[in-house]
């Protein structure tokens, strides 16, 4: 396993084939699925970071369901059920768990976008 490969409770981060099915085999949707998540994942991302400072609760719930059907979507499952367990942290204002969430979550979203970024410049 090789940087940016490494599993999360044995899953890895980003299934590429998932995406295919996702997208129904259709190349050019898969491609505009990866484009819009690698554009608007690191904004929410941010919007979720500025709402965690702020301790904002409804906010970080908020961000992270705008960062979770996408992630499903392109087949990042850990980053999904991660934002998953941190919308139910969040939902009753628990601080800590939150917050561990939140440096996890950065930590595979980080990887996520690392995955696709090589795969994508290896397909080119």
């Amino acid at each position: 396993m090789g940087l940016g490969e490494r599993e999360w409770d044995g899953r890895p981060v980003w299934d590429r084939a998932v995406l295919r099915q996702h997208a129904g085999g259709d190349s050019a949707l898969e491609a505009r699925l990866v484009g819009a998540f690698l554009t608007d994942a690191p904004l929410r991302l941010g919007e979720l970071l500025d709402a965690a400072v702020r301790e904002d609760f409804p906010e970080i719930v908020l961000a992270a369901h705008a960062l979770r059907g996408p992630a499903a979507m392109i087949a990042g499952q850990v980053v999904r059920g991660i934002t998953e367990a941190l919308i139910e942290a969040a939902t009753v204002a628990d601080a800590g768990t939150t917050g561990q969430l939140i440096r996890l979550l950065d930590d595979a979203l980080g990887e996520l976008l690392q995955q696709i970024r090589a795969s994508t410049r290896a397909a080119s």
